[in-house]
């Protein structure tokens, strides 16, 4: 998550220094203004400083955000490879050795 907030982080940095505005890319998708995630809360200030929480997040910012962690996740949580059984010829040439 650390990652994922990072990396929309980068590319919202990236749409403002290109002043792209385009309404598919910077329309907000919320606007938290009270509660504990509000902008001077405690929490707020700890979730955006690990997580790269914003109050007001654009559709790239979400977007992204989501289209790093889901498929880091699904790998993450991924079954590792089983181990295969040694054959009768690796067998035969550990036994020799």
């Amino acid at each position: 998550m650390f990652a994922a907030g990072l990396f929309a982080k980068g590319v919202h940095e990236f749409r403002e220094f290109f002043e792209i505005e385009w309404s598919v890319v910077a329309a907000e998708v919320w606007n938290i203004t009270s509660g504990p995630l509000a902008e001077g809360a405690t929490l707020h200030d700890f979730l955006k400083g690990i997580f790269g929480l914003s109050p007001r997040p654009e559709q790239i910012r979400v977007a992204t955000y989501l289209a790093y962690l889901i498929p880091v996740t699904a790998l993450f949580y991924r079954k590792a490879p089983e181990a295969t059984a040694p054959t009768k010829a690796r067998e035969r040439v550990g036994a020799t050795s």
